[in-house]
């Protein structure tokens, strides 16, 4: 599944009231604990930084002065 930026913000919301069950992309979810729920923010975490790194990079080559 992919998530988006805002996911990830309600999440970290809900978590932070310590509220572990909520309705999110209509689908209702509910966490055992909250260190399962804060598992899944840094899984969310990581893919979402991963797929901001997948883009483009160009080398910059530079002959000294």
């Amino acid at each position: 599944m992919s998530y988006s930026q805002s996911d990830l913000a309600e999440l970290k919301k809900h978590y932070a009231k310590g509220v572990s069950e909520l309705t999110l992309n209509g689908e209702r979810v509910r966490f055992r604990s909250l260190s399962e729920m804060r598992e899944i923010i840094r899984d969310i975490e990581g893919q979402l930084s991963a797929s901001r790194t997948l883009g483009a990079s160009y080398p910059e080559y530079s002959k000294g002065t």
